[in-house]
């Protein structure tokens, strides 16, 4: 993980993150649940926690024009996070990725200039995908898994 620039490496299975570390400006949660929850402590005041896997806020439905209702329903699910963010003086954001044409060109603009390094783990032959789940699964995959389509 040094290689890839972590200043600080934590061992998920023995340490707790959110006891160790404090007054981050930014968090990217990628995980939802209890670490989404315990990640509200580890950033300062004016912070900002970004989810993939956490719960829509009213604010994602209405920019997204999901309708009133699913907005709303949205709000009232997201009402404990937002309370977190409260608590913890922070912003907290949904965000999700939308297909476009336009965004998987700059992704691929920073591999090619280098500026973003994807890390693989394996490649599976489509033939072999029940085997990369089973990888994926697992949580001991050190990077992206692909299954590739021939």
């Amino acid at each position: 993980m040094r290689s890839l620039g972590a200043d600080q490496v934590i061992d998920y299975h023995t340490t707790d993150f959110s006891e160790v570390l404090k007054n981050y400006d930014l968090a990217f949660d990628t995980q939802g649940g209890k670490t989404l929850s315990k990640t509200f402590k580890i950033l300062k005041p004016g912070g900002k926690l970004v989810t993939v896997n956490g719960i829509p806020t009213f604010k994602f439905g209405a920019q997204h024009h999901l309708g009133l209702l699913k907005s709303i329903l949205f709000g009232i699910a997201s009402s404990p996070l937002k309370l977190l963010a409260k608590k913890y003086h922070v912003e907290y954001t949904f965000f999700i990725m939308h297909p476009s044409g336009r965004q998987l060109e700059l992704l691929t603009n920073m591999i090619e200039n280098h500026e973003l390094k994807p890390i693989v783990d394996r490649v599976f032959p489509f033939s072999e995908v029940f085997e990369g789940f089973k990888l994926l699964e697992s949580h001991h995959a050190t990077g992206k898994v692909i299954i590739e389509m021939k």
